[in-house]
Protein backbone atom coordinates (compact mmCIF):
# COMPACT_ATOMS: atom_id res chain seq x y z
CA UNK A 1 0.00 0.00 0.00
CA UNK A 2 2.70 2.50 0.95
CA UNK A 3 5.14 1.95 -1.90
CA UNK A 4 2.18 2.34 -4.38
CA UNK A 5 1.70 5.87 -2.71
CA UNK A 6 4.94 6.30 -2.86
CA UNK A 7 5.00 6.07 -6.60
CA UNK A 8 4.65 9.55 -8.28
CA UNK A 9 2.37 8.25 -10.98
CA UNK A 10 0.13 6.49 -8.88
CA UNK A 11 -0.42 9.52 -5.88
CA UNK A 12 -0.65 11.90 -9.32
CA UNK A 13 -3.55 9.29 -10.84
CA UNK A 14 -5.33 9.66 -7.49
CA UNK A 15 -4.62 13.31 -6.72
CA UNK A 16 -6.28 14.29 -10.03
CA UNK A 17 -9.02 11.89 -9.69
CA UNK A 18 -9.94 12.94 -6.20
CA UNK A 19 -9.63 16.46 -7.10
CA UNK A 20 -11.87 15.93 -10.17
CA UNK A 21 -14.98 14.20 -8.30
CA UNK A 22 -14.47 16.78 -5.30
CA UNK A 23 -15.11 19.54 -8.19
CA UNK A 24 -17.60 17.53 -9.24
CA UNK A 25 -19.41 17.15 -6.05
CA UNK A 26 -18.92 21.22 -5.11
CA UNK A 27 -20.08 22.18 -8.08
CA UNK A 28 -23.69 19.91 -7.76
CA UNK A 29 -23.90 20.39 -4.15
CA UNK A 30 -22.69 23.82 -4.16
CA UNK A 31 -20.59 23.49 -1.52
CA UNK A 32 -16.65 24.91 -1.96
CA UNK A 33 -15.87 23.51 0.90
CA UNK A 34 -15.14 20.33 -0.39
CA UNK A 35 -12.20 22.16 -2.61
CA UNK A 36 -10.28 22.88 0.20
CA UNK A 37 -10.88 18.97 1.25
CA UNK A 38 -9.35 18.00 -2.41
CA UNK A 39 -6.36 20.40 -1.60
CA UNK A 40 -5.71 18.79 1.71
CA UNK A 41 -5.73 15.56 0.03
CA UNK A 42 -3.42 16.81 -2.52
CA UNK A 43 -0.98 17.93 0.20
CA UNK A 44 -1.23 14.86 1.93
CA UNK A 45 0.10 12.37 -0.69
CA UNK A 46 2.65 15.49 -1.39
CA UNK A 47 3.78 14.22 2.10
CA UNK A 48 3.88 10.17 1.29
CA UNK A 49 6.33 11.23 -2.06
CA UNK A 50 8.07 13.78 -0.37
CA UNK A 51 9.11 11.36 2.55
CA UNK A 52 9.33 7.94 0.16
CA UNK A 53 13.00 7.35 1.23
CA UNK A 54 11.74 7.17 5.12
CA UNK A 55 8.77 5.11 4.37
CA UNK A 56 10.56 2.43 1.74
CA UNK A 57 12.90 1.21 5.07
CA UNK A 58 11.52 -0.36 7.87
CA UNK A 59 14.27 0.94 10.32
CA UNK A 60 16.18 4.14 11.34
CA UNK A 61 19.74 2.32 10.49
CA UNK A 62 18.66 1.39 7.40
CA UNK A 63 17.96 4.92 6.21
CA UNK A 64 20.84 5.76 7.38
CA UNK A 65 23.33 3.21 5.68
CA UNK A 66 20.86 4.17 2.88
CA UNK A 67 21.88 7.64 2.88
CA UNK A 68 25.33 7.29 3.13
CA UNK A 69 26.28 4.45 0.48
CA UNK A 70 28.51 5.83 -2.14
CA UNK A 71 26.26 4.08 -5.09
CA UNK A 72 28.92 4.70 -7.89
CA UNK A 73 31.53 2.30 -6.10
CA UNK A 74 30.63 -0.56 -7.05
CA UNK A 75 32.35 -4.10 -5.73
CA UNK A 76 35.08 -4.90 -8.46
CA UNK A 77 34.78 -6.99 -10.92
CA UNK A 78 36.13 -11.29 -10.30
CA UNK A 79 38.53 -12.13 -13.39
CA UNK A 80 37.06 -13.18 -16.71
CA UNK A 81 35.69 -16.96 -16.15
CA UNK A 82 35.49 -17.01 -12.34
CA UNK A 83 32.14 -17.17 -10.80
CA UNK A 84 31.63 -15.76 -7.19
CA UNK A 85 27.94 -15.36 -6.74
CA UNK A 86 28.29 -13.36 -3.69
CA UNK A 87 29.88 -10.52 -5.44
CA UNK A 88 26.98 -10.93 -8.30
CA UNK A 89 24.64 -10.51 -5.54
CA UNK A 90 26.22 -7.28 -4.03
CA UNK A 91 26.38 -5.79 -7.35
CA UNK A 92 22.57 -6.57 -7.67
CA UNK A 93 22.00 -5.18 -4.62
CA UNK A 94 23.90 -1.52 -4.89
CA UNK A 95 22.00 -1.69 -8.72
CA UNK A 96 18.79 -2.33 -7.26
CA UNK A 97 19.55 0.31 -4.35
CA UNK A 98 20.58 3.39 -6.84
CA UNK A 99 17.61 3.00 -8.48
CA UNK A 100 15.49 3.43 -5.49
CA UNK A 101 17.57 6.27 -4.61
CA UNK A 102 16.63 7.73 -8.31
CA UNK A 103 13.10 6.91 -7.93
CA UNK A 104 13.25 8.45 -4.53
CA UNK A 105 15.07 12.18 -5.98
CA UNK A 106 12.19 12.24 -8.08
CA UNK A 107 9.35 11.59 -5.67
CA UNK A 108 10.86 14.07 -3.64
CA UNK A 109 10.44 16.50 -6.48
CA UNK A 110 6.89 15.91 -7.24
CA UNK A 111 6.16 15.88 -3.62
CA UNK A 112 7.13 19.33 -3.16
CA UNK A 113 4.67 20.37 -5.96
CA UNK A 114 2.37 18.54 -4.66
CA UNK A 115 2.56 19.98 -1.10
CA UNK A 116 2.59 23.40 -2.77
CA UNK A 117 -0.30 23.57 -5.00
CA UNK A 118 -2.18 21.28 -2.50
CA UNK A 119 -1.66 23.86 0.02
CA UNK A 120 -2.53 26.97 -2.34
CA UNK A 121 -5.63 24.71 -3.19
CA UNK A 122 -6.15 23.97 0.55
CA UNK A 123 -5.95 27.50 1.31
CA UNK A 124 -7.78 29.60 -1.42
CA UNK A 125 -9.47 26.57 -3.51
CA UNK A 126 -12.79 27.76 -1.84
CA UNK A 127 -12.63 31.23 -2.70
CA UNK A 128 -11.60 30.60 -6.04
CA UNK A 129 -14.44 28.19 -6.64
CA UNK A 130 -16.83 30.64 -5.16
CA UNK A 131 -15.38 33.54 -7.71
CA UNK A 132 -15.87 30.97 -10.58
CA UNK A 133 -19.09 29.03 -10.37
CA UNK A 134 -21.73 30.80 -11.04
CA UNK A 135 -24.07 28.00 -9.48
CA UNK A 136 -23.83 29.26 -5.61
CA UNK A 137 -24.72 32.77 -6.90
Amino acid sequence: MIRSLTNPAISGAISIAIFAVSIYFAYVKCDSGLVASAGAMLSLFGIFLTTRVILRHKSVDDIYQSQNLDISSLPSLPAEGVIDPENDKKIEEQKEEKQEKKKDIVAQKYGVWFLFIGTVIWAYGDRLFNIVCVCCK
